[in-house]
């Protein structure tokens, strides 16, 4: 009997190993491969973008900074996104920001939930210090829309900049490109 749970308690483990693969976050970027015609976007059966290695805290926080007149706050946290239905799962970065100015709040997420399509998701580590989060504003059909990169400079101290998708403009919606709210030159940060 006892040989007979030892077996089974090992055919168990060899099953759910074979079929939970685990990706370190910082190799995600290399690792991705797009196939539309494969749901899985991996070549090994990866299942899981995981911070072994404890990569994402020191993004995390609130990081604050002043260019042009304008006050900009951003939080970034740590976050589990689940996907059951392709069982995928990944840790994340999430950013959530105030952007003010003399005249009040030009733009506020900080109490918005993940569900809500102006928080700024994170995507992929771009290097050991750069991390990359896809972006969207009020005005996205618009132009205002794309990539923000943030770059630790030190534990206290980093750089953020959006890189705006100019060739995703509606023009059944838009007269103009719309005004982007978010620094499209880098402005520098400091961890409060």
């Amino acid at each position: 009997m006892r040989k007979l749970f030892i077996t089974s308690f090992v055919t168990i483990l060899w099953y759910c190993n074979s079929y939970s693969q685990i990706l370190p976050v910082e190799d995600f970027k290399d690792a991705y491969v797009f196939n539309e015609n494969d749901p899985s976007m991996f070549d090994d059966g990866i299942n899981y973008i995981k911070d072994v290695n404890n990569k994402l805290p020191k993004f995390t926080g609130t990081w604050k900074g002043q260019q042009d007149g304008i006050t900009y706050e951003f939080r970034i946290e740590e976050y589990l996104n689940e996907e059951p239905l392709i069982d995928f799962k990944k840790d994340n970065l999430v950013m959530r920001y105030k952007l003010s100015n003399a005249s009040g709040d030009i733009e506020n997420t900080l109490q918005l939930g993940l569900d809500e399509p102006l928080i700024i998701i994170g995507n992929y580590m771009n290097s050991d210090s750069t991390y990359m989060f896809t972006y969207s504003g009020r005005e996205g059909r618009c132009g205002q829309r794309g990539e923000v990169f943030v770059s630790l400079l030190s534990n206290s101290q980093m750089n953020l900049v959006l890189l705006p998708h100019r060739g995703f403009i509606n023009g059944n919606v838009c007269t103009k490109p719309a005004e982007q709210i978010l620094p499209t030159t880098p402005i520098a940060l400091t961890k409060q």
